[in-house]
């Protein structure tokens, strides 16, 4: 929450005395990233990229768009790929799309998976989502497996993460097998921070559509209100965010 400048003084100050500091350097660098003054930020990551896998990560990135650098798109990939060798979180994420895509290496879904699973073993909230998603729809060439699905989902959960409730959520209403399962999947969609509002406006507009649903909500016409309601919501939602 500090201000920029106020962070950048701090820094200079502190870099005076420890000019070798890594945690000093890689925060100038961060603070002139963030300033889009990419040429010193090249030159306060690129000194401790052998000894800084978030400053790898950030050299991959200045690399990928031609950020002060010039455009190397297989220069970005072997910097990703060494951070995320050091169990760098932005990079255990980042990586996936090098190899879905082909972005500076062959592409390679095999070790897209990989990556993801790897990064989710560090219980990272972008890769248990991904992978819960994979499962459920079947993708990335591996077959749905809801039971698969729930073991990332509920590890969200334990996190008190809003989009493993959304999952939850969602997962529960959609494979229903009693009303329980209903009003559990209401329930989580509560603590979904609004996540599932797109969702519930669907389960209330066609409650035939979803098993037992229409068995606790069966007027129509208040399910058609409830789903004005989650609507207006979610305009005034979008309204506020521009």
């Amino acid at each position: 929450d500090i201000k920029v400048e106020t962070a950048e003084k701090f820094c200079l100050s502190a870099l005076k005395k420890y000019p070798k500091d890594i945690k000093i350097n890689r925060s100038l660098g961060r603070i002139n990233f963030i300033k889009e003054e990419y040429e010193k930020s090249y030159n306060f990551f690129n000194p401790i990229q052998n000894v800084d896998s978030y400053s790898l990560y950030m050299l991959s990135d200045m690399y990928l768009y031609g950020k002060y650098v010039k455009q190397d798109l297989n220069k970005s990939f072997k910097l990703i790929k060494q951070s995320a060798d050091l169990n760098y979180k932005g990079a255990l994420i980042g990586i996936v799309s090098y190899y879905k895509n082909g972005t500076g290496t062959k592409a390679n879904i095999d070790l897209a998976l990989s990556s993801l699973k790897k990064c989710a073993r560090f219980n990272h909230s972008d890769c248990l989502f991904d992978l819960a998603l994979i499962y459920e729809n079947g993708s990335y060439g591996e077959k749905k497996d809801l039971a698969k699905s729930l073991t990332y989902i509920n590890k969200l959960v334990d996190k008190d993460d809003v989009y493993g409730y959304f999952l939850l959520g969602t997962h529960l209403i959609e494979n229903a097998e009693s009303e329980t399962d209903i009003r559990n999947g209401l329930s989580n969609c509560k603590l979904a921070n609004g996540s599932c509002d797109a969702y519930l406006i669907d389960y209330y507009l066609f409650s035939e559509d979803y098993k037992f649903f229409n068995k606790i909500f069966k007027n129509k016409s208040e399910n058609k209100l409830k789903a004005l309601e989650l609507f207006q919501n979610l305009i005034e939602n979008i309204d506020e965010e521009n």
